[in-house]
This record gives structure tokens, C-alpha cells and sequence, in this order.
């Protein structure tokens, strides 16, 4: 079951040196692993995170991608479609634990 997300999410997206596509989420407030609230539990607002993280990367990508007979529909299914899961590259945790911000990439 997913849990509604109810932090405030700043994202950052940016092509790394290898040309792969990379999202920066920051949370406020943090995140916790270990928190029994789902709407403060890093597990428990992860699918939102990733969704968030992936429509953030897509957006990006819609404009560069876009070729002139291709509408935003299509242009936005065709990168969903081949845009791979996002996987966790760092998590910036501080002395409590709580979570900061986390970094996806393909």
C-alpha cells in the first residue's frame, strides 16, 4: 500500500558525466527510516519519491526529445517507456538518521 506523500519535495535533474539522467530530492522535513508514522517513513513514501524523481526526469527530457511530427503525448509515452528504473545512488543522512535528500539515476 502506498502512503500519500505529504513532505515537500525539491528536485533537481542533471545529465551525469556518463550521460545518464540523475534526479537530487531533497525532503522537508527529513525523512526516517525507522519512524512508525508512513507519511514520515522513508519506506513508507519511497513509490512517491521514485514517481516524483521519474516525472521530474521526463519532463526535462520532453522538450529535447520532442521530433516535429510527435505530439507531448507521444513524445512523453515513448521516454516513459525507455527511461529505466531509477535506482538509489546516495542518501544524505545526518547523525539522527533522518533523511535529507536521496539521488536516483538510471
Amino acid at each position: 500500500m502506498s502512503v500519500p506523500l505529504t513532505n515537500q519535495l525539491t528536485i533537481s535533474t542533471y545529465a551525469n558525466g556518463f550521460g545518464r539522467w540523475c534526479a537530487d530530492v531533497s525532503f522537508n522535513p527529513p525523512l526516517s527510516e525507522s519512524d512508525d508514522r508512513p507519511e514520515h517513513n522513508l519506506v513508507g513514501q519511497w513509490p512517491a519519491v521514485c514517481m516524483a524523481a521519474r516525472e521530474a526526469i521526463i519532463d526535462q527530457l520532453v522538450p529535447r526529445e520532442q521530433k516535429t511530427t510527435e505530439t507531448e503525448a507521444q513524445v512523453r509515452a515513448r521516454l516513459t517507456e525507455a527511461l529505466p528504473n531509477l535506482q538509489l545512488l546516495t542518501k544524505n543522512n545526518d547523525g539522527l538518521n533522518l533523511t535529507h535528500s536521496v539521488t536516483l539515476g538510471e
